[in-house]
Formats: structure tokens, sequence, C-alpha cells
């Protein structure tokens, strides 16, 4: 299968200690050029203790890698991650302080790593108990630190709850619940922060069929919830709110089950939905011009003024290889974003993250260091030029796109993403044809906009 994508220079980052079932990317977040990235699997404090790793990522090297002070086999540190300037929230949800899998966060500053003795503050709920998990999901912004413990809940029912603490002091400022709260919901399953307003995900509520899903926006500052979201055209099994991030008054959430035909032929193909925070009104959706059956698009999101979609599911190249898109604000997509080298159940895409034009893209299950080490691959799509949007045609690939009125672009292709070779003098229009492609190795696509 050929790939086309508008985006430029790829690389990929690796732990240098990795070793197999590190799962290095299962949990990625970043800011500014710092790429922050959890390893559950690692094994330094004991089995599945868990790590997490920091890297610069623009020259894709390794900074630092941290683990608990207390960590101990089985916790799972580095299952959620967050960044905001110079500091890290690190889930661990089976820490057991408080009970089997009461789970903690753990939150670090940066600009203390070197200090000799340093710890981190160890955050956990003040009503505790075993089982809730505590850090499966985390987000830290505007002097926040917002957790989600998605198996809280009265005689373990799973209701779930949400828990906001101040990032400076490390004080829990106030516990939020649903107001329509039922067993199963797992409110908290992911949870994101801008500015005034904390979104929270229930991807297990019923509000428009079993596990249909639905997601909440609250007031950080008071507690006190605003609205109920629901996709418009949400059903049964769409798990809408598995995945949420906000940013700049927009919130984006994914519904990696949604079936568009409510049929078992597209069950888990997926989508995305981008709501206004201010009023709770859609914005677009999203979904993938070639969305295939169980892709699961919309498992991971990233928002900016760019939004991310992992599709850790996908089968371009093989089976479950993963991808990832990239839409703008309209729900228009720009990119589809691959491995150059995918590999069966490699799930490309469970975690993604974005920092201005730079995508990290987490692979949890590829295996540079042994099976399922994992890796981050890191695009660079500062390129202009539009998408370019693939065909076949017997043995050809067609490549189109829209071109804008009086450009004109050039056709590069290759093999590994690593060198990138001219297929095509200028062209002026919006087409191109590469004749027996079909018949040559795996091949990748970039349109050049030449000014």
């Amino acid at each position: 299968m050929n790939s086309a994508f508008a985006a430029g220079e790829w690389k990929e980052v690796v732990a240098a200690d990795g070793g197999s079932f590190d799962r290095l990317g299962q949990a990625i977040a970043c800011s500014g050029d710092l790429l922050v990235a959890g390893a559950t699997g690692d094994d330094d404090l004991g089995n599945n203790a868990g790590a997490v790793y920091l890297f610069d990522t623009a020259n894709a090297t390794q900074l630092r890698k941290l683990r608990a002070h207390d960590g101990v086999a089985g916790d799972s540190f580095g299952a959620s991650v967050a960044v905001s300037g110079t500091r890290i929230a690190v889930g661990a949800p089976e820490d057991d302080d408080a009970g089997d899998a009461s789970g903690a966060v753990y939150l670090f500053e940066t600009t203390r790593l070197d200090e000799a003795g340093y710890q981190p503050m160890k955050l956990v709920a003040s009503d505790a108990a075993a089982g809730d998990e505590f850090g499966y999901s985390v987000a830290i912004g505007n002097g926040y630190v917002v957790v989600g413990a998605w198996k809280d809940g009265d005689s373990g029912d799973n209701r779930g709850a949400v828990y906001i603490f101040d990032a400076s002091s490390g004080a829990q400022l106030r516990k939020l619940t649903a107001s329509d709260a039922a067993p199963s919901d797992q409110f908290g399953g992911a949870v994101g922060i801008s500015d005034s307003f904390v979104v929270v995900g229930s991807p297990f509520a019923d509000a428009k069929g079993v596990d249909s899903g639905a997601a909440y926006f609250f007031d950080s500052a008071s507690g006190n919830q605003l609205r109920k979201i629901t996709a418009i055209d949400g059903t049964t099994g769409d798990v809408f709110g598995a995945a949420v991030s906000a940013y700049g008054g927009k919130c984006l959430i994914g519904a990696p089950g949604f079936d568009s035909n409510d049929s078992d032929t597209e069950l888990g193909a997926g989508k995305a939905y981008l709501y206004a925070l201010t009023t709770g009104s859609q914005v677009a959706q999203l979904s993938p011009r070639d969305g295939a059956a169980d892709d699961r698009f919309g498992s991971a999101v990233a928002l900016e003024d760019l939004a991310v979609i992992g599709a850790f599911f996908d089968d371009d190249g093989a089976s479950s290889a993963g991808a990832a898109y990239v839409f703008d604000l309209t729900g228009v997509q720009k990119h589809k974003l691959v491995h150059p080298s995918p590999a069966s159940s490699d799930f490309f895409g469970q975690a993604v993250a974005i920092s201005g034009r730079n995508v990290s893209v987490g692979v949890p299950q590829d295996d540079p260091s042994g099976s399922s080490s994992g890796s981050i691959s890191i695009f660079d799509i500062s390129g202009s030029a539009p998408d370019l949007v693939v065909s076949i045609s017997g043995q050809d690939v067609v490549l189109t796109w829209i071109a804008a009125p009086g450009a004109t672009y050039r056709i590069h292709h290759s093999s590994t993403l690593a060198t990138w070779e001219p297929l095509s003098g200028v062209l002026g229009g919006g087409s191109y044809t590469h004749v027996s492609a079909l018949g040559e190795p795996r091949r990748f696509y970039i349109l050049e906009e030449i000014k």
C-alpha cells in the first residue's frame, strides 16, 4: 500500500535502556520541544513499576528518565502524563498506598530535577479507596492538576470521579462527579483543562444507548457542572468521551466505537467531535477519508490550532499497525501519518500530542529494543502544501490535491521517509499519476509547493 502525506521531516525516539514490554509511548504529552512519554512496563523498580522519559523533539534526544521515588512492582507509573510549563504530572493508577489500585499522581518540577534528594509531590485522593485507579487520566493547566479516578464509586460500582488539585501546593481543592452519575459510567476516563474549563469524559454512560458515552464541562474554580455533552448522532457502543483534549476555548472529543450505520460492518470505525467550551455548541465533526471498520479513530486526541487524532487499529501497511490524522478546526483532513516501517499490532496512534507544528505519535508495541519496547514518531507538519489524496487505478497510483490559484507544485517520493527524491517536474494542476507504482516497493509521497 502506498501512503501520502504533506508532512516534512520524520524522527523517532526510543528509550536508551528500553526493553521488551516496556511499551514506551503508551501515554505522551508535549510542551514546546519537551516530550514526556510513559513506559508502564519498565521494570527498574519491579515488574511493571513503570517509568517516564523526557525527550527533546528538536534533536530527537533523550534528556532523562523519571521514576517514582517510592515506586514498586505493578504501579503502572506513566499510564497517563501531562505537562504545562515546568510542571509534569504522571499517573500511577495501580499504586497501592490506599489499597490495591487506589492510585496516585506524581507532580515533578523540571527546574528541580537536578537537585540532590529532590522528590516530586505525590497526590492522592482524600477519600482514596482500593480499585479507584486514581491517575488513570491526568491534565495540567491554569494552576491546576486534574486527575481522573474512573473506577471510583460506592461498593466498587465504577461511577468515577475527578479531583482538582492546586499545582503549586498539591492541596486537593475539590472532587467532581456527574450530576446524573450511574454505575459503570467510568466518569474520569479522560480529562482536559483549558482556561477556566475542565472537561471530563464518561465513555460508558448510557445517554444514547448502552456505552454511548458523554462528556461534562465544569468550571475549574467553583467545581460547578456547566453542561453535559452527547454526540448529536450518538448511539450504542460509541464510547464518546474515551479521549478528550481542551485548548483555546475548544474541546476535542473522541468516540472510537462510532459506527456510522449502527451495524457490525463498521463497528469501531470511530469519529471525533469539536465543541466550543463556552456554549457547548458543536463546531465540527471529524472523520478520516479512508476510515474503515475497527480502526478506532478517536481513541486518542490532541488539540492546539490543529486537531490530531489517533486510529491505532488502522490497517494501512499491516494489521493494526495504526495511523494518526491531522485536521484543521473546520474538520478538513490535512494529513494522514503512518510509521515508515509499519508492523502488525504496533498500535501507532495509541497516544498523540501536538506542540506547534510538531506532532508526536506513540507506538507502544513497536519493537526497536525488544518486543513491544515502544517508540515515539515525531513529524514536522510545518509545510504549507495541501494534503495529498491517494487513489488506485490499475497498477497506477493517482495523487490529487486542491491546487491554489497560480500555485505550482512538485511531488517527492521515498521508501523510508529518511531521504526524498523528486518524482515529478513542476506541476501547475491538482493531479499526478505515478505509473505502475504498485509494482514497486512501498512508497510514500509528499507535495511541495514551489514558492
